[in-house]
């Protein structure tokens, strides 16, 4: 195939002097970016240097290109782009031309010398490989020139505040935590980039070491730490291994391995993880000057002096296998006078500085460590900006239930509380890692909109335009989570719960709410907390809108402990569900009868709500001759048209149905998932709202044929929860009924049965565990422990064993499930938890897992 070199020597033509030329529209036609791209590349030139002459030639020294491509000379490309003389439009060159000319116009850089030849192009190499990645923490080259043929000297932009060593060296300067924490995460990404560089376009894969790293080598502009003076660095092929021997250097922050103090400093090897222990010192010298200043600084220099035979070390360790338990005492002493932010940061120092070299974190370890650290820090600032809020005097509703979302957003993201460094490099914190920049961005502007709020809050009522700025943010963090959103918007509902502020008494906006992003079901939690304070309180009820008249409702048919009925309207007569909340075996106690009547009015208002998988409640009929109250629900719209008749199908018929009719039923793994998880939510939203459930059980778990004749397969995807005729308010002052006189005792916690008071949430979910069970087995309980005998305590344990129903559970529907199942008939309902955290902890072992169960696979 003819070369590109043959191909211009091929346009040559003769003119009447007989010297050659070559026709400039035929040059350009044949000189196209694919031909100079294989000739490049073709070429000797530096991979790293290809992507960026490409670009140089094709745009304007196709000319100058050719030419040094005859005389077989591209390898020279870089030395004319580095000249500036990479451009037709110099053309024709003379010696004069080709002088390099530097025109100053008052801008200051810094000149490095190297009097050393190895040393300039070393270093000249790694600038040049990293340049193309242009990172913001590694110092660019500016240019380089060699003066009298032994001075070598590398121009680079000028910090302003010169290096770290002089920064820590001086007067504390007024940079926040978070700052600081983001600019050594910068740092640290630099030396990620530099102990494995890839880069797909030019086909390299490189690992390196710095060497070299000091504070006098990293050089601090604006709120920027720029990695630096790479003299010392070496990049090799990623198959070679990161390992070279140790270039005696004097200095503190050399690690342990490189020198053997008792062999006459015998050099060892230097590895990545060599720059990782003298990061690890840098970073403690940081928290220190955060904390104490530059006194700090020398002194803590000092606490390291070690005297050795003919040598004083200021290092931070003591030799190979020798700790320095001055810098241990001198952390240790640090973190216990620091916020979490610096501990997390001295925490991550300490674990830099291991001994064991294999212990020691990655660069990609480090800068992930402290990203979200930084990220800790800023969600930290913005909780105090909205509690400074909520303390202002024209405090609102809307900025409490939007501090709400962002507390469930750093709950979910796990950044509201970090315990340990060793907790940051999970898979949680690995997904936040990718979109740091991007969350970091949003925090950051949250932060300045809620600044921006407190400064207005003594001068003016606040706004919608003010709240809706926040809001927006929040919907933004929200997108960030992905699959995780559903998980923040549980959290709202737990926070909520368990939150103690009296939402009374914040107020409302008085400019309309049409404005604002805030979903529905946040602002009716806090209208039902509202609600619930009020009724403890017993404020007046208005019952006038739920009183259905007696003689409305008629036809009732018993189905199991509940009925079905038909409701006279001023159009048609519709069927209803009714339950009964008894009275007549409470006596005659006028204050009884109240509560309960209003226990049975605060219910009604709760399940008109459509908020879980309830029917709808229309109001309560008085039955004198069954001496209750009839809670009266309507069907939706699509089972209760076309006057066909139908029976509601429970939970417990479709189970005693399996294997024993033609028409039994036993449906798929995923159509059981989605039905676990959708009782196990229900209960969840149920509790959020401040109420117990009482009477879980199969019977209370209906399915309702639809007119149109759709098949029990897909019914069951469709379950609706029943039975709330013995619910009750989750609160220690109000009274309990008892168990329900015709509720299996099966499916009631052990505990309870025996002690027949103070029901519990606990005791719920030991219903739901039960339900669960025989959902996994799709076999009714009365099958699964035909024959068994003893209390039901020991029944309990007996599914629990090792050998057990639940333990045997996994063979079918997965460890997860059968934790989960675990957990409900496990729990120790004799802990003394607040009720908000045994909701949340139900939320997180219980209704998570079974969420993720029911999304594996899709219908």
């Amino acid at each position: 195939m003819e070369t590109l070199k043959e191909k211009v020597k091929g346009l040559r033509q003769e003119n009447p002097s007989d010297r050659s030329f070559i026709p400039e529209a035929a040059f350009f036609k044949l000189m196209t970016r694919q031909e100079v791209e294989g000739a490049i590349n073709a070429s000797e030139i530096k991979s790293y240097h290809r992507q960026e002459l490409i670009e140089l030639v094709f745009a304007r020294g196709r000319k100058v290109f050719a030419i040094l491509l005859l005389n077989d000379s591209l390898g020279l490309l870089p030395k004319f782009r580095e000249a500036g003389i990479l451009e037709d439009a110099r053309l024709p060159f003379d010696r004069d031309t080709l002088k390099q000319k530097l025109l100053l116009n008052n801008t200051q850089f810094v000149r490095k010398e190297l009097k050393t030849n190895g040393s300039h192009e070393r270093e000249l190499e790694v600038l040049a490989i990293l340049s193309t990645i242009k990172h913001p923490n590694i110092i660019q080259l500016l240019g380089s020139y060699t003066y009298d043929k032994k001075y070598h000297n590398l121009l680079f932009p000028c910090a302003e505040h010169g290096s770290l060593k002089k920064f820590i060296s001086e007067d504390k300067q007024s940079m926040s935590d978070k700052t600081i924490i983001i600019a050594l995460a910068g740092l640290a990404s630099a030396i990620k980039h530099l102990h494995r560089f890839t880069d797909d376009k030019l086909k390299l894969d490189l690992i390196g070491c710095h060497h070299d790293l000091k504070p006098d080598n990293i050089l601090v502009s604006s709120k920027t730490l720029l990695l630096a003076d790479f003299g010392l660095s070496k990049l090799k092929e990623s198959n070679i291994g990161s390992e070279t021997p140790f270039r005696p250097r004097t200095d503190d922050y050399v690690a342990p391995e490189c020198e053997d103090w008792d062999n006459d400093y015998l050099p060892g090897y230097v590895h990545r993880y060599s720059d990782i222990w003298s990061l690890g010192c840098i970073f403690a010298e940081v928290a220190t000057y955060v904390l104490r200043g530059h006194q700090g600084v020398k002194d803590f220099r000092d606490a390291r002096m070690h005297k050795r035979p003919g040598a004083t070390h200021f290092s931070f360790h003591l030799g190979a296998n020798k700790a320095s338990d001055a810098v241990l005492a001198w952390l240790a002493n640090l973190e216990q006078s620091s916020q979490t932010g610096i501990a997390l940061l001295i925490q991550l120092s300490r674990k830099m500085i291991s001994l064991d070299a294999s212990a020691r974190p990655t660069a990609s370890d480090v800068e992930q460590c402290l990203r979200m650290i930084a990220l800790f820090e800023v969600s930290a600032q913005i909780h105090n900006q909205f509690n400074h809020i909520q303390r202002a005097s024209h405090s609102r509703l809307d900025y409490y239930l939007e501090s709400v979302r962002f507390k469930a957003w750093t709950d979910t993201t796990r950044l509201a509380s970090i315990a340990t460094i060793s907790d940051l490099l999970s898979e949680t914190y690995e997904s936040i890692n990718k979109l740091f920049d991007t969350i970091l961005g949003t925090l950051t502007r949250m932060q300045h909109q809620l600044e921006s709020a407190l400064a207005l809050a003594s001068s003016r009522p606040m706004t919608n335009a003010d709240i809706l700025n926040v809001a927006d943010l929040n919907d933004e963090l929200a997108l960030l989570l992905g699959d995780k959103e559903n998980d923040s918007r549980e959290r709202v509902k737990i926070i909520i719960f368990k939150d103690e502020v009296e939402l009374s008494d914040l107020s409302e906006p008085g400019d309309g709410l049409d404005g604002l992003s805030l979903p529905d079901n946040i602002r009716m939690r806090s209208n039902i907390k509202n609600m619930r304070k009020f009724y403890e309180e017993d404020s007046f009820i208005d019952t006038k809108g739920l009183r259905i008249e007696p003689t409305k409702v008629g036809g009732l048919r018993s189905i199991g402990d509940h009925y079905l009925g038909n409701m006279k309207t001023d159009i048609v007569s519709e069927k209803v569900w009714v339950e009964l909340r008894h009275y007549g075996r409470h006596g005659t106690d006028k204050n009884t009868m109240e509560h309960l009547y209003e226990r049975t009015v605060r219910l009604c208002a709760l399940l008109a709500l459509p908020e879980f998988c309830a029917l709808k409640c229309k109001g309560l009929v008085h039955l004198y001759d069954k001496q209750a109250f009839g809670i009266v629900f309507e069907f939706p719209q699509k089972v209760k048209g076309g006057g066909i008749p139908f029976d509601p199908i429970n939970l417990q018929t479709l189970l005693k149905k399996k294997g024993e009719s033609t028409d039994s039923y036993f449906p798929d793994l995923d159509d059981r998932f989605k039905l676990a998880y959708t009782l196990a939510a229900a209960l969840f939203e149920f509790h959020t709202l401040g109420w117990l459930h009482r009477n879980l059980s199969p019977l209370n778990l209906i399915f309702l044929p639809e007119n149109d004749g759709t098949p029990t397969t897909q019914l069951i995807r469709s379950p609706w929860l029943v039975g709330f005729g013995h619910s009750r308010p989750n609160s220690p002052v109000d009274f309990t009924s008892g168990a329900p006189d015709s509720a299996s005792g099966r499916y009631q916690h052990p505990v309870y049965m025996d002690e027949k008071k103070g029901y519990r949430a606990e005791y719920d979910y030991y219903s739901l565990g039960m339900i669960l069970l025989e959902i996994g087995y799709w076999k009714p309980l009365e099958k699964l422990t035909e024959g068994w005998q003893g209390s039901y305590e020991e029944r309990r344990q007996k599914l629990l064993r090792n050998k057990g129903k639940v333990a045997h559970l996994s063979k079918m529907m997965g460890r997860q499930y059968t934790e989960v199942v675990r957990f409900c008939l496990g729990y120790d309902v004799q802990s003394e938890k607040s009720v908000g955290d045994v909701v949340s902890q139900f939320y997180q072992s219980v209704v998570a897992p079974l969420r993720g169960l029911s999304q594996l696979t899709k219908p």
